[in-house]
């Protein structure tokens, strides 16, 4: 009987959440694992096993969210661990950025946590355990960063939401922890997980 923790990981097909979930793999813990694509979940880390299970799942939909957290606990029985990874970096000054692209930062790095979060705590209330951690950002600790003000913004609301939700669940004996981390390697940079702005003032490039 497998008696290893069970991980639910958000945004796993790369970065720091692809490291994560090969790590936890490595050390036998059982891991969900969410990303918009499953096959590049599949790719990356192998098909559904009794230790892993790729899910595809668009975070800003609470209804996906709820049938996700359904399907990983019917699967493995259980839910310990959530690790909210998903999200994307937005460059773009705030007077550049359209209304469309800073919603779209926050519906995913902010409203996409909160969704797997409140679809998760009755089950993690009724057992009474379990731990959260929340992926902030060096960028949600000082927001002193020229052009990535949404990106910030979106960070330093996981930071907040987190520092309250550890206040709600602790008398159920669940934690709550933000992790804010500062520069590693990873392809956090490359295509896909930052957006630039639709329209760029050229007066920014200059001043």
């Amino acid at each position: 009987m497998n008696t290893k923790k069970v991980w639910l990981v958000t945004g796993a097909s790369k970065g720091l959440g692809l490291s994560l979930v090969k790590k936890l793999l490595k050390e036998g813990f059982r891991v969900i694992a969410t990303s918009r694509n499953k096959h590049t979940l599949i790719q990356e880390l192998g098909d559904v096993s009794d230790l892993f299970l790729p899910i595809e799942v668009n975070l800003s939909d609470n209804e996906d969210v709820k049938n996700s957290i359904a399907t990983s606990i019917a699967h493995f029985g259980k839910l310990d661990v959530i690790v909210n990874n998903a999200g994307f970096g937005q460059i773009g000054t705030l007077e550049e950025l359209t209304d469309e692209e800073a919603r779209s930062s926050f519906d995913i790095n902010v409203f996409g946590s909160l969704n797997i979060i409140r679809n998760a705590m009755p089950y993690l209330r009724q057992h009474k355990s379990g731990h959260i951690f929340n992926i902030a950002s060096i960028g949600g600790f000082s927001g002193g960063f020229a052009g990535w003000g949404i990106y910030c913004a979106t960070k330093f609301a996981v930071a907040g939401l987190t520092e309250s939700l550890a206040e709600e669940v602790k008398g159920f004996g669940i934690k709550a922890t933000v992790v804010y981390p500062g520069y590693f390697r990873t392809d956090f940079l490359a295509k896909g997980s930052v957006q630039t702005p639709q329209h760029t003032i050229a007066a920014y490039e200059s001043a």
